[in-house]
């Protein structure tokens, strides 16, 4: 009966690190109806309506502030700006959309067409008039963007 009235040592020690705590980025902006509804509101009150159903201004132009509203909302409805097709694009455009992807997706390897040589790989960066490209093979080239005539997309092979 000693044995379990005995208080047992602690059987695990945790040493407390001296790290600092990690930053946490959080949600910093936001929209709502209720706002939308305010901004509707206050065009409201921005102009009156007389007898004959006609719209008095307020200190500003109405059909200007309407404007400006149907302008700054159509803008955020639609969410995602739409992008031309890569087919559809351009070199330069190609090149400037390749060098901006996207960091969360992979890069996709694209065939680098020039005069005298063609390259398989992604682009790592852009200096000056040359583009650093990274072979499937791990090897690095340098290709003059002015030689380049067509970029296409490949894939993995």
């Amino acid at each position: 009966m000693d044995t379990q009235n005995k208080k047992k040592k602690p059987l695990l020690y945790v040493q407390q690190s001296n790290l600092p705590s990690p930053s946490t980025s959080m949600q910093s902006t936001y929209s709502s109806k209720n706002e939308v509804e305010k901004e509707e509101n206050e065009v409201i009150t921005n102009a009156s309506i007389d007898e004959k159903g006609m719209v008095e201004e307020k200190g500003e132009d109405v059909q200007q502030v309407l404007e400006e509203y149907e302008e700054s909302h159509s803008e955020s409805e639609q969410g995602f700006k739409r992008v031309k097709s890569f087919k559809d694009m351009n070199v330069q455009e190609r090149i400037d959309y390749l060098l901006h992807f996207p960091k969360q997706l992979p890069p996709v390897p694209c065939l680098f067409i020039s005069d005298d040589k063609h390259i398989r790989g992604f682009i790592e960066l852009k200096q000056g008039n040359e583009l650093m490209i990274k072979t499937l093979s791990g090897s690095m080239q340098t290709i003059h963007i002015h030689s380049i005539k067509s970029i296409k997309m490949v894939g993995f092979r």
